[in-house]
This record gives structure tokens, C-alpha cells and sequence, in this order.
């Protein structure tokens, strides 16, 4: 009881997503070229806002990271290098959030989203989970909510929000192409041996799935 800033429930309630589907392959591209020790990717969000607080994500780009029990850290530099050159050919768009893969938001969900909230007032969470395990995939979309008692903050929670896929049918074409682009060529250049194509076969099957809702 008064624990929640109920305010900020509300207006967690007004944002709404909208996500462009090569966002989705771009994702699906970045986990299946990660290296054999990581659990997850995340990555840049990259797209526009409008007056009604609907964000439509246009694009994306992976950061590298270290996660472990010990050290929660992301590559600063390079996400500044990259957004600077993303911005040359994009300069309307802007960070939006920030994405990761994976069936929840967890303690360094946190840490990763503090960090995106430094430039970005009301940063989106993407998480992707690709169902490579008992799950089903999914694509869900969050903004952070403060936990207060008074005026005290005990911690920080994540809300859903109403997350969109686009599917106009140059959407679905352009990722068809993409799939049998990378289905034609073996395994994907600079994979491990931690992701063989089965792997990657079963997550643009998640793609398909998710442009279909």
C-alpha cells in the first residue's frame, strides 16, 4: 500500500510501441553472432517520438557487453561511435531504448536501462524471447516505473506497454528475402559453434510468427 507511483502507472499506460520488422531480424542476426559464453545480446533502439508519446522503432544496432555474476558493464564508446555514424545517414532518428533477448527483465535489466535513461527520458525496453526453449516467443516492450514509499525510492520496476509489429506486405517481402538470404548460405559468417543454423532457422521462424499477430 503506497508503495507505486501511481502517476507514473497512468503514464505508462499512454506509451505505446510500434516495431518495424527488420528490427526484429537485425536482433535475431546479433544473438545468433554472439559468442559461445553470452546468455543474451542487447543493443540500440533507434527511431522517432511523438506528441502523443508513441515511439515507432526504425532500426537498431547490438552494443557489446559483459554480464556476469560479478560485472555488469557496457562498451560506451562504442555505442557513442555508432550512434554517431547511424545519426549521419538517420539524423532525425534518436535513441529510443535499448533491446535484449530473453525470456525476462532480470537485476542487470536494470543496470543496462539506467544507463539508456541518461539520454533519453522515457527509454523503451524491447525484450525479444526468441522460444528456443520451453516458451513461446514473444515480443514484449516496457518503460521504467519508480518504486516509492512517500518520498523515498525503494527501487525500480518495469510496465508493459502496448507493443505493435508493423506487417504491411513490404515488410513481410523484404523479410522473406532476408531468411532465404541467410538460409542459402550455410552457417552465418563469424558464428560459433554455440549457434548452428538449426538454431537460427528456428528463431526467423519466430519472425514469421511475430509478423502473423
Amino acid at each position: 500500500m503506497g508503495l507505486t507511483d501511481q502517476t507514473a502507472l497512468h503514464d505508462a499506460d499512454e506509451v505505446a510501441c510500434t516495431v518495424h520488422p527488420a528490427v526484429l531480424f537485425s536482433i535475431v542476426d546479433h544473438y545468433s553472432r554472439r559468442d559461445e559464453e553470452q546468455n543474451r545480446v542487447i543493443g540500440t533502439l533507434l527511431g522517432m517520438v511523438d506528441d502523443d508519446k508513441k515511439v515507432t522503432v526504425c532500426s537498431c544496432f547490438p552494443v557489446p557487453h559483459t554480464e556476469t555474476e560479478e560485472q555488469v558493464a557496457v562498451n560506451t564508446d562504442f555505442h557513442a561511435t555508432m550512434l554517431q555514424l547511424h545519426q549521419r545517414v538517420f539524423p532525425k532518428q534518436q535513441v529510443v531504448g535499448w533491446y535484449s533477448t530473453g525470456e525476462e527483465v532480470n537485476d542487470s535489466s536494470i543496470l543496462f536501462h539506467d544507463f539508456y535513461g541518461q539520454g533519453v527520458e522515457r527509454p523503451v525496453h524491447l525484450l525479444l524471447d526468441l522460444g528456443l526453449g520451453e516458451t513461446r516467443m514473444s515480443c514484449k516492450a516496457y518503460v521504467s516505473t519508480q518504486l516509492k514509499l512517500g518520498a523515498t525510492v525503494l527501487g525500480t520496476s518495469f510496465s508493459d506497454i502496448k507493443c505493435t509489429v508493423v506487417s504491411a506486405e513490404s515488410d513481410r517481402i523484404g523479410m522473406e528475402a532476408l531468411m532465404k538470404t541467410a538460409n542459402s548460405g550455410g552457417q552465418l559468417a563469424g558464428s560459433t559453434a554455440a549457434s548452428p543454423m538449426a538454431e537460427v532457422d528456428s528463431m526467423e521462424l519466430t519472425v514469421k510468427k511475430l509478423l502473423r499477430t
